[in-house]
């Protein structure tokens, strides 16, 4: 949706009133004119504020406050609560009318800059609003600086009961994959479908519908996707593919050597297998696709991965898998796709998608290309910037679940190459921008993708309005990831977008740009941004966190994502001249601004140039290490339970169908020890009984598993719900971890060996 169609509200300015009377009546000297969400704002806050409506729905989709208001998360108010209590306040823009029952929380994130973020989801009676949420982010005083995300308001009139059964939509979407295969049999799928019966988002209202994934591993080409079925008619409302892939491949093995962590193997044949911890929290598997998916094994520790075809390609995965786990764990404190240290399974050799790599949802996979057969398609997992790809995807799955169709998906594309960037440039500094480079061809210029028949700007935006299918790459999903691309090189590098010929002369450096993406990705996002959405919802995070916004929001211009008029009104930023005979004059050529200037369109001001584009709000500490992982608390993907939070060590979260439902705390501030899975109740250091609900508020430990304070002794690991570490001497000293994906259940304390179920 295009900026230009909405109401953009800003600095309190009041809109003209405009009304047509017939009678004296309509002039009367009583009324009052209309307060817009921006002037209320400003009026309860002190701070101009910027406020983007929603045509669709009538609500908010961004809030800004351009400079710091008063803190609310402080003096042992959660960031929940305080996010709670400003919502409810507000609660008629968002048209909630019961903001407490509408919005479950979703997770509490504190970023290792002290910024706070705060996710709801909206939910009717029972039901999850799918692509409805809120998001409150706090600067690191505790006062909110930002609100985003869509709200459905007229939702709840779709809830009712389904008059098609899970069963039938389950054997709806199967008609809908026979008419596209007419050889699938249901006996091709993975799992089972798991439908869940939602309320999928659309505009202000919703559907009542089935949400369901099938997870088709045909013999000749496997494939997954979603479905939204409708619960009252049986039709199919939107599908979508749940495998990320590459289209494409690398380059062959080099015959470097790479060092990695191995298990031994006692009770099978070989000595050895490719299954091993990297600093005990991730456990990275890798498995040969071409031998019924066993795990690589050697007889010999230093000559692994002897095949006819692809020979060492398994070791490049398994090495780069495990390198790509340390740079999410480094710079972004996410461990394994799933952020929670979880085993991350690989497959090498796996040439159902020939030449290809791909996320299925659950795992890696590496094809062996082509080169054996004379072509230039060497195995995939040879690129760092593909496995970095590939991770990105499943990073991607677990935080804001980008849909893989259409903008969203491209979104998802984008993500993933940048990412892949970032890891290939830790694994190979100074590598160039260029997704491929260190494999053999090129597959994508991130610097100027209509080098690699992308569009680089919407004006040429692939397949718009297509319904997205297979046969058009799900509405352009790898070629219009472009766009983004080129935004991110633009505020990250610098440089003219080769369509528009906008440059962008001012850059954020890439540093910056690593914390804004990722920002972007891990708050922000929801399953079906679209770019426009994404692009004023990052500008304004660059505001409050004192990036150039010169830099951030004229990349969207120079993109065609962001309209100059918005940036101008929103941020008082000009990313070009706009010359009275339709010409474009750069910045850097205009000359400042006299007080006979006031209407003149290609003059800048000089005595306080820059100023506007630093930013508001109080600069992020520099003195923050990327390498300090981000906390919080979250229930996606976890059973029904206790956990341990990882923002007060003295606290426990119970997870309900998938969301927090009260905090629990252990008395005298004693440290939460499990049970870190389904539970009637905390357990807490020294058998201390827990008292009431924990509130929030506490100031996050150092780390979420540390032996600072604690008896040498083997316990659970709250990031990795299956391992253990061992303390000794306040130090960790070593990691353990469950066989067979069980969970680790003690001792907790002096002991000597791990205890899993």
């Amino acid at each position: 949706m295009h900026s230009a169609r909405r109401r953009v509200l800003l600095l309190g300015w009041l809109l003209p009133l405009v009304v047509a009377c017939a009678v004296p009546a309509c002039s009367s000297e009583d009324d009052e004119p209309v307060v817009t969400p921006a002037a209320r704002l400003e009026r309860e806050t002190g701070s101009p504020w910027i406020v983007d409506e929603d045509p669709e729905t009538g609500t908010p989709d961004l809030m800004v406050a351009l400079d710091p208001i008063k803190p609310t998360a402080v003096n042992g108010v959660s960031y929940e609560r305080a996010a709670r209590d400003f919502i409810a306040a507000h609660a008629d823009m968002f048209k909630l009318r019961d903001s407490a029952k509408q919005l479950a929380l979703d997770e509490v994130i504190v970023a290792h800059d002290k910024t706070a973020h705060v996710r709801f989801v909206q939910v009717e009676g029972k039901l999850l609003v799918d692509g409805a949420m809120l998001v409150v982010h706090f600067r690191a005083d505790g006062s909110i600086a930002v609100l985003n995300g869509t709200i459905a308001p007229d939702a709840a009139k779709a809830a009712g009961a389904p008059v098609v059964t899970a069963a039938a939509a389950v054997r709806a979407a199967e008609a809908a994959v026979k008419a596209r295969r007419p050889d699938y049999v249901p006996g091709w799928l993975a799992e089972p479908p798991g439908p869940q019966l939602v309320l999928a988002a659309r505009g202000a209202g919703a559907v009542l519908a089935w949400r369901l994934v099938l997870d088709v591993q045909s013999p000749t080409e496997p494939f997954g996707l979603g479905f939204y079925v409708d619960a009252r008619t049986g039709a199919i409302v939107e599908s979508w593919s749940t495998y990320a892939d590459e289209r494409a491949s690398g380059a062959g093995y080099k015959g470097d050597t790479k060092t990695f962590a191995v298990s031994r193997a006692l009770l099978v044949t070989g000595d050895y297998e490719m299954s091993g911890f990297f600093g005990f929290i991730s456990k990275v598997t890798t498995r040969d696709a071409n031998r019924d998916d066993a795990v690589v094994r050697s007889s010999k520790i230093d000559e692994w991965d002897r095949v006819a075809i692809g020979a060492g390609a398994a070791v490049d995965a398994h090495t780069y898998v495990s390198d790509t786990d340390s740079y999410f764990r480094r710079y972004h404190g996410w461990a394994s796709p799933t952020g929670r240290g979880t085993t991350i399974e690989v497959y090498a050799h796996d040439n159902k998608l020939a030449g290809n790599a791909w996320w299925d949802g659950k795992a890696l996979h590496f094809s062996d290309g082509d080169v054996h057969t004379g072509g230039q398609k060497m195995p995939r997992s040879t690129g760092p910037d593909t496995v970095g790809h590939e991770f990105m995807h499943g990073v991607v799955q677990h935080t804001s679940g980008l849909k893989y169709r259409g903008q969203s998906g491209a979104l998802n594309e984008s993500l993933a190459d940048i990412f892949g960037s970032y890891v290939e440039a830790e694994i190979h500094p100074g590598s160039r921008f260029e997704h491929g480079d260190q494999s053999g061809p090129i597959l994508r210029d991130l610097a100027h993708p209509t080098a690699k028949r992308q569009p680089d700007h919407m004006s040429i935006l692939r397949f718009p309005g297509e319904e997205p299918t297979k046969d058009n790459d799900w509405a352009g999903v790898h070629y219009n990831s472009g766009i983004p691309n080129n935004a991110w090189y633009l505020m990250s590098v610098g440089g003219t977008n080769d369509t528009s010929g906008i440059a962008v002369p001012e850059s954020i450096g890439l540093d910056s740009a690593r914390g804004l993406w990722w920002a972007t990705a891990r708050y922000f996002l929801g399953n079906d941004s679209q770019f426009e959405r994404a692009a004023r919802w990052q500008t304004a995070w660059a505001w409050v966190t004192r990036r150039p916004v010169a830099a951030v929001g004229c990349a969207w211009v120079a993109t065609g994502v962001l309209t100059h008029d918005y940036v101008k009104k929103s941020y008082k930023t000009k990313c070009f001249c706009e010359t009275r005979d339709g010409g474009v004059q750069r910045p850097e050529a205009m000359r400042c601004c006299t007080k006979a200037d006031a209407d003149d369109a290609c003059c800048k001001s000089c005595d306080d140039a820059g100023a506007a584009d630093a930013g508001g709000g109080a600069p992020s500490d520099p003195a923050a290490s990327p390498t300090e992982p981000d906390l919080y608390d979250s229930c996606k993907g976890r059973a029904d339970g206790v956990y341990c939070s990882q923002l007060a060590s003295y606290s426990a979260i119970v997870c309900e169908g998938g969301s927090i439902s009260r905090g629990i705390q252990c008395a005298d501030l004693s440290k939460c020890v499990g049970p870190n899975g389904p539970g009637a109740d905390v357990e807490c250091e020294g058998t201390r009984p827990p008292a009431g609900d924990a509130g929030g508020g506490a100031a996050p430990p150092s780390q979420p598993d540390s032996c600072e304070g604690r008896a040498n002794g083997i316990y659970c690991s709250v990031s990795a719900p299956y391992s253990a570490y061992e303390c000794n001497g306040g130090q960790v000293f070593g990691g353990h971890y469950c066989a067979g994906e069980k969970t680790c259940t003690g001792p907790n304390g002096p002991g000597k060996s791990i205890v899993c179920k």
